[in-house]
């Protein structure tokens, strides 16, 4: 496994995380996870780069699910279909909500939150946010208020906790964005919020600051091309 320090005690959590990972045990995956996001303790790059996966995971799927859905025919295989459609959506889509209450509850007990746990926290409660509201219509404009509220607070918290260049304030900022973009129709602010990014990190070079991150440089690509993408479309 790559996933973890070597040496690592497989019988961990994380470590058990990361194999129900490798071996699509996606639900179990997030069983582990929410217990440790549970705990009292602050939240590690680990913890917090396997929730990510997971919930990627997790949204995956939903939309895969969806997008199959529209292929159905029209006559009475289809009405079956989409009837089997819909029960796997409740039943895949409840990671997603227990992953939401896990986090809330942790932000609500406020116990050993650092810099980086309140963004990490802030950010994943928007994430979760901008994802229910695409599967759950009925409520989708409560769960986009959410996201906004979330990922506003992450911003504010990310700007004094962590480098312009961290890992986890780039994909808050993309996150952000990309809500923006493709839920707001606010695509000047998208931009906007991805150029402030910039003007940080190239402060943060002239200043002489830690070099940038590996996984920074993958997260400033995928900004790049959307920068590129939006910028040719009117705002």
């Amino acid at each position: 496994m790559n996933e973890f320090e070597e040496g690592k005690d497989p019988a961990e959590p994380l470590a058990k995380a990361g194999f129900a990972y490798d071996a699509g045990l996606f639900g179990e995956m997030a069983k582990l996870l929410m217990g440790e996001l549970s705990r009292d303790h602050k939240i590690t790059e680990q913890l917090a780069r396997l929730s990510e996966m997971c919930l990627h995971r997790v949204l995956t799927a939903l939309r895969l699910l969806m997008r199959k859905s529209s292929e159905f025919p029209e006559e009475r295989v289809g009405d079956f279909l989409r009837e089997y459609v819909l029960e796997k959506l409740q039943e895949d889509i409840k990671p997603l909500f227990a992953f939401k209450d896990v986090v809330e509850a942790r932000l609500i007990s406020g116990k050993q939150l650092d810099g980086y746990s309140l963004v990490f926290l802030h950010k994943t409660r928007g994430d979760l946010a901008r994802y229910l509201a695409e599967f759950c219509v009925d409520v989708r404009f409560a769960y986009i208020d959410t996201a906004a509220k979330a990922y506003a607070e992450a911003s504010d918290f990310a700007e004094t906790a962590l480098r312009a260049n961290d890992p986890l304030r780039l994909g808050l900022a993309l996150n952000f964005a990309v809500f923006k973009h493709s839920m707001l129709n606010e695509t000047g602010q998208a931009l906007k919020i991805l150029e402030r990014l910039f003007a940080g990190i190239k402060k943060e070079d002239a200043e002489g600051t830690q070099p940038m991150p590996e996984k920074s440089w993958k997260i400033l690509k995928v900004i790049k091309q959307n920068i590129e993408e939006w910028s040719a479309k009117p705002k």
